[in-house]
């Protein structure tokens, strides 16, 4: 795929071949907004773990996926794949195994 983007200037995607070109000043503005609040986000996941049960924290970091999904499907009409949903309920089963577990052996 990559080598026909790369040799078709007429493909959609010929970005490829055009070398670099800055973003715009809206885009920049996207760009330092995304890494901003992803090293919040991250840094929250990692005060997490550190005063977190590990397992107990990991549940909530898998699912990140679930909520991803989500809001593909609400912001960009993204279809989840049969395989998705299976992927999804494993991530929701294997969250309730550990809670059940974690209070067990509590």
């Amino acid at each position: 795929g990559a080598a026909y983007l790369y040799f078709n200037p007429g493909a959609p995607s010929s970005y490829l071949s055009r070398g670099w070109v800055w973003p715009s000043a809206g885009v920049w503005v996207w760009i330092w907004l995304q890494g901003v609040l992803s090293l919040v986000g991250i840094g929250f996941v990692i005060k997490a773990y550190l005063i977190g049960e590990v397992t107990y924290v990991s549940v909530f970091e898998y699912s990140m996926i679930i909520f991803a999904s989500i809001t593909a499907w609400v912001l960009f009409g993204d279809r989840l794949s049969t395989l998705g949903f299976l992927g999804i309920g494993l991530i929701i089963v294997t969250g309730v195994v550990i809670s059940i577990r974690s209070k067990t052996n509590a």
